[in-house]
């Protein structure tokens, strides 16, 4: 099947930072990307604004800053992120996925994590890049 929306990385299964640099592709550009986690309490928490890449991606490429877990959460906790296209976002956390179309649901778990920075518009190719190099 199709998907309209896509994780690229991380990949199902990934060691993941608590604060992780989130990315993958759009059928179609649309500006109701988003990007949610599951948590160990069932709920389904939304995410940062995805940002766009321009240029020769078409606006087809998108990013975003992932959270997973609390302070104290411990490393080696299990998440499931997941990618969906909506206008809808909603204020408090959610107990099923919203919208249609979504990506695949990609579980992972946590790793000691290294240090992030903001991710601005003229510089969201270069923190992909640094992220992943041999996917970028």
């Amino acid at each position: 099947m199709s998907r309209h929306v896509e994780i690229e990385l991380p990949t199902y299964g990934s060691a993941i930072p608590k604060e992780s640099l989130i990315w993958g592709k759009v059928k179609h550009h649309h500006p109701g990307v988003q990007i949610y986690v599951l948590a160990n309490d069932g709920l389904w928490y939304l995410q940062r604004p995805v940002k766009f890449l321009g240029g020769k991606y078409k606006n087809r490429v998108w990013a975003g800053i992932c959270f997973l877990g609390e302070d104290g959460s411990p490393i080696g906790s299990s998440y499931k992120i997941a990618a969906i296209v909506s206008d809808e976002r909603p204020e408090t956390p959610v107990g099923e996925l919203p919208g249609t179309p979504h990506s695949h649901i990609i579980d992972v778990v946590t790793c000691e994590s290294g240090e992030l920075t903001a991710i601005h518009d003229k510089d969201l190719h270069s923190a992909l890049h640094a992220a992943w190099p041999e996917h970028v």
